[in-house]
């Protein structure tokens, strides 16, 4: 019950006292029978408070050297109103290496009831403690007796609360070092209104050549809160960074319970343009296996940081500063920016959020990491720009010193919620940079930069929203990939650019063996990207592979590039002035190839543009429908391949139950092209395969387009290619409302068609299949254009791919119209129909313009004309096929 009361100009306690084994400069252990506190340091006139402990030498093992102890109850007071409250542990430059070993030392230790307020113009809290095994500059254990904080940093007038712990050296392994620790529902408040709030540990430019660096500690924590505590810190801006490469975990914000005491239990509160800065200089680690991390929150917890007009900033490594570390060399487990577990939830609201990380060093990377529903909001993770700002999420590079990691911009998974808001700026996620980091060593397994899975939701609402990855070490590759049902129906990727674009590139060099996707929804999943401007989705990289010169290495290219993909029951939507999908590659390497599936399964991984789809790997018969819908509200949609391909590479494709949907109030653009005529092929099983088509409708899909025009092209290497084809109980239909649909075949002198119906070994779900394919142009023109040279008959003798096929040797050359099998039926209604060869008339194989077999129709309505010119054969017509023209 006692009572100690120092006032003066200046009140200073120090202690020098290398033979003491504990140590406290104010030690208070009960309530003060009085109401002034057990223990009160005030000054006057601008004087300080100024506690010192010189050094934590000791010739005793396992003492404890506080600044503050409170405990039971007790009250202690330091008032500095217009000065300095200053309590230091150590001295660097008088005592650089103390001796013996400490168990802890601790700046303000608060325990059982207490409570510590410390009021000044600057409270400044600083621990050089190398043998000490534990460190804490705050540590709060338990709740105020008297309500309220259980520690307060109250600093005035534009001063600021500085916590320093200047190194993790130490000569002992297994400690734990930490800025604020508070537990068991204890509040810790450090308020700096005017000034700044900073919690710092370690320091890259003044540690030195500590020896004792080499030592390992277990974890480090800029604030830390557990079972039921918050902490608060409310300032011009707040700083919390940390230098600690001995230490195995590293987390600057690490909270894991909620607070019992309000809904929040770490709060950043950035006032009057201030920033919040979070910095963890380094991953570089003399440890394996560890978990670096810039905001954890577990269990219910939520974890907010607001810096309304200023600046969020979480940054993890530097690539610009992190020197030549030897420690870098060895491995971290995980890092991530953001991570959500348990229903806890995060919030960053400021001007600008920015997440970035650099870490060469760890295997697994996480710019947000949302691995549950939050308990209390809608949402897991929301990072939330305001007035013109960004959000910013930046991986700078892929590159690693393990294998078979995975790199994400987003995660999120088990029916977390995230949301990135922008409304008047941009959210940006970035992976790699091609300048900077342009060789990244050693390979990942996958990179994403959105990846939803398990009933999550992802929203990225913005003026505009970037998405980019450059990882040419990553065997796999998506910018955006959903997988599973949202519980409540909703989108499970939302992607809205209210005033701008959706811009996402892939720009990763091509190699053998990768698989690359631009967006997928799989299993149930359901993808909207909607925009004022425009959807500009795009793979542009670099094809930096040798081509092989033997046939067998050639026929193991496994690379493959897809543009949008709705697989298994999913909705794809695109909805913008124009969506453009485009896949291009420069250089002279190795292009694109395909991959077999298992068990047999006909299909294979092939570059895409469009796929819409319900085929399983294994094969098996799919039941429900999956559908992909593009809507250009003031423009086109555009599929643009232009990219050497050794194997299969197909424009549009629809199959299995897909339903593909292109409507545009301008035009559908679809191009397949290979830069050269002479691109060596992969054996595609002796020609069973097709090298190249536009739109492929296959077993029970319905593939619609409608515009003011449609243009198909295909070609750039004789191959075996189609147009257009149908098959299998499908349709595909083309609307012209004001102009031409038009197909145009390039490089056609080997089994290459226009269009097409044809059979196929795949089997619809109807016994009696009807396979339709319409094109219609009332105002306009259907043409119909098979276009090849002299040169490409060259190409053809020179290939032993070609030569060893079924239509190389049956002459088999171009059709304009091709429509074969009962139920098969081909429509061209227009003012004008027009097919039209023009290839060489000397050509040994066959071309003709329409050939019709086995009961299959075929109608031309043309209300002015009907032209069908260049080919051998006009019209062939066998086994109850039927041919009418209709019109002149």
């Amino acid at each position: 019950g006692a009572n100690t009361k120092l006032t003066a100009k200046e009140n200073s306690i120090s202690i020098y006292a290398p033979n003491a084994k504990n140590r406290w400069l104010i030690y208070a252990d009960d309530t003060a029978a009085t109401s002034q506190g057990s223990v009160v340091l005030e000054t006057k006139e601008g004087g300080n408070n100024t506690l010192i402990l010189e050094t934590t030498t000791t010739n005793q093992a396992d003492g404890f050297h506080n600044g503050i102890s409170a405990q039971n109850n007790a009250q202690v007071l330091l008032s500095a109103e217009t000065g300095i409250n200053s309590i230091k542990i150590g001295d660097a430059n008088q005592f650089t290496n103390p001796t013996g070993n400490v168990a802890g030392v601790f700046g303000i230790y608060n325990y059982s009831g207490a409570n510590t307020k410390l009021t000044a113009k600057e409270n400044s809290i600083f621990i050089y403690a190398p043998n000490a095994k534990t460190r804490y500059l705050v540590f709060a254990n338990s709740a105020s007796e008297t309500g309220g904080p259980s520690v307060l940093l109250d600093a005035k007038d534009g001063g600021n609360n500085l916590l320093t712990l200047e190194t993790t050296a130490t000569n002992q392994k297994g400690g734990i070092h930490e800025g604020v620790y508070a537990a068991n529902n204890t509040q810790v408040l450090l308020s700096a209104k005017a000034g700044i709030n900073s919690i710092k540990i370690g320091d890259s430019q003044q540690v030195g050549d500590l020896e004792d660096l080499n030592n390992q500690v277990v974890e480090v924590n800029g604030v830390r809160n557990v079972l039921g505590a918050s902490t608060k810190l409310t300032a011009k801006s707040n700083q919390i960074s940390i230098y600690a490469p001995n230490a195995k975990n590293r987390y600057l914000i690490n909270a894991d319970s909620k607070a019992k005491i309000g809904e929040l239990s770490v709060v950043l509160d950035a006032k009057d343009g201030g920033n919040n800065l979070l910095t963890l200089e380094t991953t570089a680690t003399n440890q394996k296996g560890g978990i670096h991390e810039g905001v954890y929150a577990a269990n219910n917890t939520q974890v907010l940081l607001s810096a309304k007009a200023g600046i969020n900033s979480i940054k993890i490594g530097d690539s610009q500063q992190v020197g030549d570390l030897e420690d870098l060399n060895n491995q971290v487990v995980e890092v991530n920016g953001v991570r959500n577990v348990l229903g806890a939830s995060t919030k960053l609201t400021a001007k600008s959020n920015q997440i970035s990380i650099y870490a060469s060093n760890a295997k697994d990377r996480y710019l947000i990491n949302a691995d549950s529903k939050a308990e209390n909001s809608e949402q897991s993770v929301i990072l939330e720009a305001t007035e013109g700002g960004n959000n910013l999420l930046t991986l700078e590079t892929t590159a690693t010193n393990q294998t078979d990691g995975s790199h994400y911009g987003v995660l999120a998974q088990n029916k977390a919620q995230v949301l990135l808001s922008a409304e008047t700026g941009i959210n940006s996620i970035k992976i790699g940079d091609e300048n900077q980091f342009a060789n990244p060593t050693e390979d990942v397994k996958q990179v994403y930069g959105i990846y939803n899975g398990s009933g999550a939701s992802t929203q990225l609402i913005a003026q505009s929203n970037d998405i980019s990855i450059y990882a040419p070490n990553a065997k796999d590759q998506y910018l955006i990939y959903g997988n599973g049902k949202l519980d409540n129906g909703k989108e499970s990727v939302l992607l809205q650019a209210t005033s701008g674009d959706n811009h996402l590139t892939l720009s990763s060099d091509l190699l053998n063996e990768k698989s690359y996707g631009l967006v997928q929804g799989y299993n149930n999943n359901q993808i909207n990207l909607t925009a004022t401007g425009n959807n500009l989705i795009e793979y542009n990289g670099k094809l930096t592979g040798a081509i092989p010169t033997n046939q067998t290495e050639l026929d193991n290219n496994q690379s493959f590039i897809r543009g949008i993909i709705s697989w298994v029951d999913s909705d794809v939507k695109l909805e913008a002035q124009n969506n453009v999908i485009r896949i291009q590659g420069s250089g002279n390497g190795l292009g694109v190839g395909y991959q077999e599936l298992v068990n047999g399964n006909w299909y294979t991984y092939q570059t895409e543009g469009l796929l819409v789809t319900n085929e399983s790997i294994t094969g098996s018969n799919p039941k429900d429908i999956s559908r992909m819908t593009l809507v250009a509200t003031n423009g086109s949609n555009v599929v643009d391949i232009n990219l050497r391909s050794h194997g299969e590479t197909y424009g549009v494709v629809a199959q299995h139950k897909g339903e593909m949907t292109l409507s545009a109030t301008d035009a559908n653009w679809i191009r397949v092209l290979s830069p050269e005529r002479d691109t060596p092929l992969m054996n595609l099983n002796t020609g069973m395969k097709i090298y190249r088509m536009g739109l492929y409708s296959s077993v029970d899909s319905v593939m619609a387009l409608q515009a003011a025009s449609n243009y198909i092209e295909i070609g750039g290497n004789p191959v075996m290619q189609r147009g257009i084809a149908v098959n299998a109980n499908s349709m595909a239909e083309l609307v012209a409302e004001q102009s031409n649909n038009v197909v145009a075949v390039r490089n056609a002198v080997l089994s290459s068609y226009g269009v097409s119906v044809a059979k196929s070994i795949l089997i619809p779900s109807e016994t009696e299949a009807k396979t339709k394919l319409n094109l219609t142009a009332l105002q306009g023109t259907n043409f119909i254009q098979m276009q090849g040279d002299e040169a490409d008959l060259a190409i053809v003798e020179q290939s032993a791919v070609l030569k060893n096929t079924g239509n190389y040797q049956n002459k088999v050359g171009t059709i304009g119209i091709y429509a074969i099998d009962k139920g098969s039926a081909i429509t061209l209604n227009a003012k004008q129909n027009v097919i039209k060869h023009n290839v060489p008339t000397e050509s040994p194989f066959s071309n003709i313009n329409i050939y019709a077999a086995d009961e299959a129709q075929v109608k031309l309505i043309g209300t002015e004309s009907n032209t069908l010119t260049g080919a051998k054969i006009a019209i062939q017509s066998l086994n109850k096929a039927n041919v009418t023209i209709d019109g002149q």
